[in-house]
């Protein structure tokens, strides 16, 4: 596959499931965004308020990882044996609680349907901030992910995507949670 190639399949993935999201809570009922299981899941709302958050630390560090790629003239940090899942084992790990980093914990801030609203653009800013490096190969540009292992940008960007998805699945279960005020 060509960068070119590489670049728009893990941006089309990446839209797809941002796509897929923003449909999904377009049509939960508002009234009760802020229900928190018994089991301790995050509300709705915070769900949404933390893919924010990570909305803007994944672009900060897109961003550094980028200019610090352009300054060293390199786009090879991988190492001799990269330890990476696949895309598909990002996609179907087991699911529950994965501890946040402090910076990425919802507070409970925001109207729910404004934040809805700032999805799609902030997704939009990461690949317009990336199409000047459409064209170079980033296929070995590595950045070790705490949980994950090697990741490189173009499995960071479909990550992005994998992050929405494994957020609308967390929301699902709440929804489907017993006490759920909206239920039955």
């Amino acid at each position: 596959m060509t960068p070119e190639e590489m670049f728009d399949e893990a941006f089309a993935s990446a839209f797809e499931d941002r796509k897929n999201l923003i449909a999904f809570l377009e049509g939960v009922d508002t009234s009760h965004v802020h229900w928190r299981p018994p089991d301790g899941e995050w509300s709705l709302h915070e769900n949404l308020e933390h893919i924010l958050l990570t909305d803007a630390y994944y672009a900060r560090f897109i961003e550094k990882r980028l200019a610090e790629a352009e300054e060293s003239g390199s786009w090879d940090t991988a190492p001799e044996s990269p330890q990476k899942m696949s895309r598909e084992a990002l996609r179907r790990r087991e699911q529950g609680r994965v501890p946040a980093p402090d910076f990425l914990i919802p507070k409970g801030e925001g109207d729910f349907r404004e934040m809805i609203t700032r999805l799609t653009p902030n997704r939009e800013a990461v690949h317009k901030m990336m199409l000047p490096y459409r064209s170079t190969d980033m296929s070995r540009y590595m950045h070790e992910h705490f949980r994950y292992g090697d990741l490189n940008i173009y499995d960071r960007i479909v990550y992005s995507g994998t992050h929405d998805y494994l957020h609308q699945d967390q929301m699902t279960r709440v929804l489907e949670a017993p006490g759920y005020p909206g239920s039955g």
